[in-house]
């Protein structure tokens, strides 16, 4: 699975104006609740954030804010991993749109 930080680095929305890629992913993003990889990085989500919340109760006694970093160590490596499940489920989606809004601009779908 490839990780894309930005929206101009996945391949379907390279090239357009970042106006135009906005629109675009704004446009196709609730698409990505139609896909069970959705609903896997959700769970994915849970359980880091659960299992971190465990680990961070172990250091409570000690110190709070060492806990609640730890939960948000979770709760950001959960979130990581549900926003590449999002866009491997909305890049076809996202080819979609792209070919329908600049059908002037061609672009070759990655395999």
């Amino acid at each position: 699975m490839q990780i894309y930080l930005r929206l101009a680095s996945i391949p379907e929305l390279s090239g357009l104006a970042r106006a135009d890629a906005l629109r675009i992913w704004r446009s196709t993003v609730w698409c990505a609740f139609l896909h069970w990889q959705t609903y896997v990085g959700f769970a994915l989500m849970g359980l880091t954030v659960g299992v971190c919340t465990y680990i961070g109760s172990l250091f409570s006694p000690l110190s709070s804010i060492a806990g609640l970093a730890i939960v948000g160590i979770g709760g950001g490596i959960g979130g990581f991993l549900w926003a590449i499940l999002i866009v491997a489920a909305l890049r076809p989606h996202l080819g979609e749109a792209r070919s329908r809004s600049h059908p002037e601009i061609e672009w070759r779908a990655a395999p």
